[in-house]
């Protein structure tokens, strides 16, 4: 991974980041962060290794986030290298039935799937959830 921070789980399972003095058990909150160290990697991926637009960046940050906002409201519990291509239909069925048109519904379902293809490329995932999730059909107006 690349990113310059340091975390390890200790023995009563609390996540320590070693460049911070703050200790936070495994809650709903240090799954935030764990969101939030994956994000980070992935960024920087983006970043330094794919050499993206600050502006691309942005908006494949934006897309995990949404994600990950999804699933909070619903209060899963699950990190990023959990996921299924089961909540990531429940996502796709939730940006859908929000009105989103489908070419942002395809935009954040390719955002989505660079993610998990970082994912897999770090080793971090052994199988791409994103694999059979479709996205819609955009028509090419002449």
């Amino acid at each position: 991974m690349y990113s310059n921070k340091k975390y390890v789980a200790d023995q009563s399972f609390q996540l320590i980041c070693l460049a911070s003095p703050y200790v936070l058990p495994i809650t709903f909150l240090s799954l935030t962060v764990a969101w939030e160290i994956y994000i980070q990697e992935y960024e920087n991926y983006l970043r330094l290794e794919r050499g993206l637009s600050p502006h691309s960046v942005e908006a494949y940050v934006r897309d995990v986030e949404k994600l990950h906002r999804f699933l909070a409201i619903r209060k899963s519990s699950l990190q990023p290298i959990a996921i299924t291509v089961i909540e990531l239909q429940d996502f796709v069925e939730f940006i859908n039935e929000m009105g989103m048109s489908a070419y942002s519904q395809a935009r954040i379902i390719s955002g989505l799937k660079s993610f998990y293809k970082y994912l897999l490329f770090a080793n971090e995932i052994s199988q791409d959830p994103t694999q059979l999730l479709e996205a819609p059909k955009l028509v090419l107006i002449q």
